[in-house]
């Protein structure tokens, strides 16, 4: 019998055990108090929440630690579920939104002896509550709500109140159907509860091999079938009336295997059922229909050609094909007129496959003398939506087959509307002052245009900064290039010698302005090409070949003469993200060490001249031509 100090409250004894953080110490505080302690206990608990979880993080902080600091939060549950009147009060009390965790807790041993203190049918109506509570969110799988409902429901004898949630959550446990007490309570339940069949989508009859020592449900239930504990027909008919709701695949994988694991002799009873099933329902489910259709034999005639109609409709030529196989039968095994087939051969004949058709009108002609001339008429009548060779096939014990007249073509022939296209807005010209906009081309409109009108004229013009470009071993921005090229024009061979790059001695020319260049990868790719059309005519520019126009240039900027008069290279496409190229033989470095493009000087030297020198303008040093574009044909 626990020892209490003079003056020692209830309230004040259940917080010093709520401090030391045991669930089992909270327990034997609360289970030692009589009604008037928990009533203080109860009004001094909402008040304590924000204390005990601020203690546990003071004491990790004096401690150096870091802990999840949620071990004040079991023994506050305990607290309430001993001191709480209701059990309304209790179930909301247990999942307050202060006592969220990330983890269950180790030991529920604690909370389910306060609770068992209490009379049974509290418990039975806590039982039933939390059960409610069940929704199958992420937070619940992380805490105790599933475990403890369910151990409160076995504990209590409650009928397991009907919630779709709470099914979903025991078969989500591991099945132990000789000893739970609400296996006969939540096995019919299986067939009626939203969500059992996906969360059962993975269940095998036996268990995988890596894992030999599972319990999976489909081999409890064939145990306890096999024990006599279960009756295989109401499982059977839950199966039936599981398909007829309907659901994809993944929801009637399980009840499938139960259904094919059961084997159930086939019986006229079910005929109906299965028949409906033909039509929409997943393969794996219309297959085991037909199957069941197959053994029952002697379907009449109405319920033949609902079975053939359904199957000549779906998607799977495999049951198209069974829906033939399974009127044939049919024909074979009846002993008078097959009048009654009539629909079902009609319904064979509507099916979109002319594969299917043809099949068709084939049992048609085997098994014409069986019809009577009623039968005969309504074959005929339904032959009229067939081709008219397959029609033709059809002998002459049907009489005269009227083909479906075809659809009147009532297109029109009509002139088409005439198109004028818009005008298109003039280009702008070239810029007049390009010393003063030489360092204005960040724009790229700006940038063709200098380079247009620098091509165009690249004559003697003021001289722009004060020559500091050429201290930079690489010129990254335009306006260096830019900068270059106006001094370049001004004076001629005025740029000193640029100190070859280590690594780079081999594989340039420094005299071609190339190895001004930065590296590719510390600019921007469309950058970039920008500095590369740069250097290409400041190349061409020191060597004595600059083109008379960009090829790039649009066409109402162009001079007013031939292609190949203007020295336009053979084969190039021109276009406005068109730029210059290289000139033979000044190509970039790494092409001029691979013989790549730019790199075979005497063959490019002898494409390129034939046919230029002639066309150049006055002026301009033999072999000049029209720049080509940077990025090469997509072929």
């Amino acid at each position: 019998m626990t020892t209490h100090l003079p003056g020692d409250g209830a309230w004040p004894r259940v917080r010093r055990a709520i401090t030391t953080g045991d669930p089992a110490l909270v327990a034997d505080a609360v289970l030692s108090l009589d009604e008037a302690g928990r009533r203080e206990v109860a009004d001094g608990l909402p008040g304590h929440i924000g204390v005990a979880r601020k203690a546990v993080t003071e004491r990790d902080r004096r401690r150096g630690v870091w802990t999840d600091g949620e071990e004040w939060i079991e023994p506050m549950r305990v607290a309430g579920a001993g001191v709480l009147g209701g059990a309304a009060a209790v179930a909301t009390w247990l999942y307050r939104r202060d006592f969220t965790r990330w983890r269950r807790p180790l030991d529920s041993g604690p909370l389910l002896r306060v609770i068992a203190a209490r009379p049974p049918r509290w418990q039975a109506d806590l039982a039933a509550r939390l059960a409610l509570r069940l929704r199958g969110s992420r937070a619940q799988a992380r805490d105790d709500s599933v475990p403890l409902a369910l151990e409160l429901l076995r504990r209590s004898g409650a009928v397991p109140p009907d919630h779709d949630p709470l099914t979903v959550a025991w078969v989500s446990q591991p099945p132990d159907l000789e000893h739970d007490p609400l296996a006969g309570h939540l096995v019919p339940r299986l067939f009626e509860a939203e969500g059992v069949g996906r969360a059962l989508r993975e269940d095998n009859v036996d268990p995988p091999s890596w894992d030999a020592s599972r319990r999976t449900w489909l081999g409890a239930l064939r145990d306890a079938v096999a024990a006599g504990r279960l009756d295989p027909e109401p499982l059977v008919d839950g199966c039936l009336s599981r398909f007829l709701r309907g659901g994809d695949a993944t929801d009637l994988r399980f009840f499938a295997r139960l259904h094919e694991m059961l084997a159930p002799e086939p019986s006229e009873r079910r005929v109906p059922d299965y028949l409906r099933l033909l039509p929409a329902s997943p393969g794996a489910v219309a297959e085991l229909a037909l199957r069941q259709l197959r053994g029952a034999g002697g379907l009449s005639g109405a319920d033949l050609g609902e079975a053939v109609a359904a199957l000549m409709f779906r998607p799977e030529g495999k049951f198209v094909r069974a829906g033939l196989t399974l009127l044939d039968r049919a024909a074979r095994d009846a002993a008078g007129d097959l009048d009654d087939l009539a629909p079902a051969l009609a319904s064979a004949f509507l099916c979109e496959s002319y594969e299917v058709r043809e099949r068709a009108v084939r049992l048609a002609v085997k098994h014409a003398a069986r019809f009577t001339p009623a039968g005969a008429e309504a074959v005929r009548e339904a032959a009229g939506v067939l081709p008219a060779e397959l029609a033709a096939r059809l002998p002459e014990a049907y009489g005269a087959v009227a083909a479906e007249p075809e659809p009147a073509d009532d297109f029109e022939l009509v002139p088409l509307p005439p198109f004028e296209p818009a005008a298109r807005e003039p280009f702008p010209p070239p810029l007049g002052d390009l010393t003063a906009a030489y360092d204005k081309v960040g724009d790229g409109i700006v940038f063709e245009r200098w380079l247009d009108g620098f091509v165009r004229d690249p004559s003697k013009r003021p001289r722009p900064g004060q020559g500091r470009i050429y201290e930079r071993p690489h010129w990254c921005h335009l306006a260096e290039w830019t900068e270059a090229l106006l001094r370049e024009a001004a004076d001629p061979g005025a740029e000193p010698p640029v100190r070859p790059r280590a690594g780079h001695a081999a594989e340039c020319d420094t005299d071609t302005g190339f190895d001004r260049l930065p590296a590719p990868g510390h600019v921007s790719a469309p950058h970039y090409a920008m500095l590369l059309r740069c250097a290409e005519i400041h190349a061409a520019l020191k060597a004595g070949t600059l083109p008379p126009y960009l090829l790039a240039t649009h066409p109402d900027l162009r001079p007013p003469r031939p292609r190949r008069a203007g020295g336009a290279c053979r084969g190039v496409r021109t276009g406005r993200c068109r730029g210059p190229s290289r000139r033979p033989g000044a190509g970039a470095p790494a092409a001029a060490a691979r013989g790549g493009p730019g790199g075979d000087r005497p063959r490019r030297e002898a494409h390129l001249g034939s046919g230029r020198d002639a066309g150049a303008p006055a002026g301009r040093p033999p072999g000049a031509g029209a720049a080509r574009g940077l990025v090469p044909r997509q072929r």
